[in-house]
């Protein structure tokens, strides 16, 4: 058993029975906090306790959750020391992807040069994670698989296509008849059909082809585009027979005729004459007859010199021609004979595989593919591997044959992938002409916002550095995480209940905070993102007695660009004498240091099944060793009205103090203060635009005060789910693809009948 193992064995043990979970929420919405060591702890504080490792099992007589037995915990023994867990390795994950990038106070998250970049703040909360297993007791009877094993990763190289390589495309060309341009970059001529010989000719040989015959061959022996099948056509209409007649001369022939390609008969006794074969030349008529012709009607015909002639002839020389095929053309195939042994491919298989890796935040769902820090490159990694193997007494490969297998056995990048770029900007990369012209302008502005937003980001979070009263963070709500989740037939064909997770990253103290519920429970809109963000910023100014905070966010408009959250913020400036910033990233360019603890959540849970909503606030605890996610499990008394809020609290929310219509979408910043209790400050994109919006403006009748108003609960009973989700779940119970301790959870859920 590894040394991790035994730690949360151990906190399994010691802290027996004091597990809590809030699943059960259909007829209650309470829920059973575990008790955290210490008398000092507030009672806020046990609203966002840390829980041991465990997903919990639920008890068929309440909500609560059950510790296991005896037995549960010899089964998880068992399964932890089959962990492949190396204590060595896992000090180093900790570290970073190496002690000087650890230790570097470069920022990657201001380092981007062009328009994308992937956040890389935290890269080893996504190695630990992987090393996490959940054990389950199943159910003999389940169909649930056993094993899952990982899939593959393919390569990160293209696949070759060689057609579309200059000089195949070239060959390509020639071998068609068509125009090209030459190695030597020179425009060689379209072939064309030449005159045929003269009148005089011996062979009468227009005579027996017309012209029309000669165009239709001319055409096919070009249209095959295949010097091989060129060549069979000359060898089958062109007989090479050794001469009968020798003309004796007195000089030998030359080197230089020797090398024109004329080939060597098997009589070699008349080497004297420059001739040593004789070519007979047919085509076939329109009546589908062998014709002979003369050597120009028939290379005129098909627009081809002699030295193509000659060359079949060397391949078929000295024998009779009639039902010979050529071989195919070989140039350029000539095999490898340098091979790797399997000793220098592992090396070298070892040393890529020991550098830290990310995985893309956009597009993990459809590519396995990850990502090393972006100050590294293949060069600089080669050079890491020399000194690698001189420290172990081998000898380096190659640099080309390590770039073959990092490009060949890897899925690695140093960059962003494309689905991770921005629309606008990748559109303008393939515009051309003045469709670019049009757009040029748009996408300067758009960039020069971006890196706004970005440079005022990298202030926010220098200054959090050195102030404790200043807080910077990211919120975002991640995808869906259905339940169950799991590996079975019938289930993917399942609707199945959401189970939803904000998250709240603070940067500048490297925390995330994961706010989660299920769909019984609350839904996702404005008023859930709001109730969220609220509870954080009552922790932080109660427990860390922050006075200013700086929020970033995507450009949502149904759950953080909206008239309710803005007012929301300035609710809770007055309440806890705050001061609040909430800056939207440009659109394309959201990329920021909490996507990670999405992708960290997901990968602990990618092996594992996961039956209710209980299970995944336990993998959010645990997903992430280094510092360990803040899980605040939200109930129906935790989510509040923001709609009664503005209209108790608002009457102008759409004009400035002179008039002016707010144009919202293009607003980059909203800003409130507990100096200015009655105004939201507003800030279009690149500072265009300041304005101050008073919410009494223009107010015929009294309103609430903020200081004075009492938020009112959103919703006291459940939200019932649809009879299609509801029957889905049953279905998947009564065919045991649900373990039955789990199967009256989703039986007494709330649903509409009808």
């Amino acid at each position: 058993m590894g040394e991790r193992a035994r730690k949360i064995l151990g906190l399994l043990q010691d802290n027996a029975g004091t597990l809590g979970s809030s699943t059960n929420r259909n007829t209650s919405t309470t829920k059973s906090n575990s008790e955290i060591e210490g008398n000092n702890q507030t009672e806020l504080t046990n609203e966002f306790h840390l829980m041991p490792f465990y997903v919990p099992h639920e008890t068929k007589t309440s909500g609560n959750c059950e510790f296991p037995n005896s037995n549960t915990l010899t089964e998880l023994k068992n399964v932890f020391d089959g962990w492949e867990y190396n204590n060595d390795n896992s000090e180093n994950n900790e570290e970073g992807l190496n002690n000087d990038s650890s230790k570097s106070d470069e920022d990657p998250y201001a380092t981007d040069s062009d328009s994308d970049y992937v956040p890389e703040d935290i890269v080893t909360m996504e190695k630990e994670s992987d090393s996490i297993e959940v054990a389950q007791n199943h159910n003999s009877n389940s169909p649930q698989k056993s094993d899952i094993e990982e899939v593959k990763k393919s390569s990160t190289k293209r696949k070759r296509n060689e057609n579309i390589w200059k000089r195949n495309v070239a060959k390509t060309l020639r071998n068609s008849g068509k125009s090209y341009v030459n190695i030597r970059n020179k425009v060689v001529r379209e072939r064309k059909l030449k005159k045929s010989c003269s009148e005089n000719c011996r062979l009468k040989c227009p005579q027996k082809i017309c012209e029309n015959m000669r165009e239709k061959i001319f055409a096919q022996f070009w249209k095959t585009g295949d010097v091989d099948r060129q060549r069979d056509f000359i060898a089958r209409f062109v007989d090479f027979k050794e001469k009968k007649r020798v003309r004796v001369r007195n000089s030998t022939p030359s080197s230089k005729d020797l090398d024109k390609g004329e080939p060597e008969i098997s009589n070699t006794s008349d080497l004297s004459s420059r001739r040593r074969m004789t070519y007979f030349y047919h085509f076939v008529s329109a009546e589908n007859k062998r014709e002979k012709v003369c050597q120009t009607f028939f290379l005129n015909t098909l627009d081809i010199s002699h030295q193509v002639v000659k060359t079949v002839a060397n391949r078929l020389s000295g024998v009779e021609n009639n039902n010979i095929v050529i071989s195919k053309d070989q140039r350029g195939k000539t095999p490898c004979t340098i091979r790797l042994t399997d000793e220098q491919k592992g090396i070298a298989k070892d040393h890529i595989n020991s550098f830290e890796k990310i995985e893309s935040h956009y597009c993990r769902k459809d590519s396995a593919k990850q990502y090393l820090h972006s100050s590294l490159n293949v060069s600089k990694m080669y050079r890491m591997y020399c000194e690698y193997c001189a420290n172990i007494n081998k000898g380096p490969i190659r640099e080309s044959a390590y770039r073959a297998i990092f490009k060949n056995e890897f899925n690695l990048g140093f960059h962003i992938p494309k689905k991770d770029q921005c629309d606008l900007c990748t559109n303008f990369e393939h515009c051309v002409g003045k469709e670019k012209e049009v757009l040029e302008a748009k996408v300067t502005k758009h960039l020069q916002n971006k890196d706004v937003i970005r440079t005022q980001k990298e202030l926010d979070k220098q200054r959090a550095n050195s102030d404790p009263n200043f807080c910077v963070c990211v919120f975002d709500l991640q995808q869906v995480l259905p339940c169950p989740k799991i590996e079975v037939g019938p289930a993917y064909y399942k609707s199945k209940l959401s189970t939803f997770n904000l998250t709240v990253f603070d940067i500048g103290k490297k925390q995330g905070y994961c706010f989660m519920w299920h769909e019984v429970i609350a839904a996702r809109g404005s008023c859930e993102i709001g109730s969220c963000i609220l509870a954080f910023l009552k922790r932080k100014a109660l427990e860390d007695n922050c006075t200013e905070f700086s929020f970033y966010a995507d450009n949502c408009a149904g759950q953080n660009k909206n008239k309710f959250l803005y007012v929301l913020l300035l609710y809770a400036a007055v309440t806890y004498n705050l001061k609040i910033t909430l800056r939207f990233m440009e659109v394309g360019h959201t990329q920021n240091e909490g996507d990670s603890m999405h992708s960290v959540i997901e990968r602990c849970a990618r092996r594992i099944p996961v039956y209710t909503p209980a299970q995944w606030y336990t993998i959010a605890r645990v997903a992430c060793i280094k510092k360990p996610y803040i899980v605040k499990e939200m109930e129906q008394k935790d989510f509040f009205d923001l709609k009664n809020l503005l209209s108790k609290t608002t009457k102008n929310i759409d004009k400035d103090v002179l008039g002016t219509q707010i144009k919202w979408s293009e607003v980059s910043c909203v800003s409130v203060d507990v100096h200015h209790p009655e105004e939201i400050r507003v800030t279009y994109k690149l500072n265009e635009y300041e304005g101050v919006i008073n919410i009494a403006d223009r107010a015929r009748k009294k309103l609430n005060k903020l200081s004075e108003y009492e938020l009112l609960q959103l919703r006291k009973d459940a939200i019932p789910l649809k009879k299609q989700k509801y029957d889905s779940l049953v279905y998947l119970c009564n065919h045991n693809s649900i373990l039955k301790e789990y199967q009256e959870f989703f039986i007494n859920l709330p649903h509409e009948t009808v």
